[in-house]
């Protein structure tokens, strides 16, 4: 499985350890939507087509999934 797949919108590659790569994990995926995601001019989502492509990996939780329709 591939955590990042090089292009300039895949998050930061990093080095996760054992112990903690629970916590790692999800402090990657709180970075990488805090700098990816934004809000548009017209006032809607603004998000990179990887995350778009893969949203029910990134967010299961995600109780906003009206605001991302295309």
């Amino acid at each position: 499985m591939a955590l990042s797949c090089g292009s300039w919108s895949s998050p930061a590659v990093r080095v996760y350890t054992e112990a903690g790569v629970e916590e790692e994990l999800e402090a990657a995926k709180r970075e990488y939507l805090q700098a990816a995601v934004g809000v548009s001019p017209a006032g809607g989502l603004a998000i990179p087509k990887l995350l778009r492509w893969h949203l029910p990996d990134f967010a299961e939780e995600l109780r906003f999934r009206h605001l991302l329709a295309s």
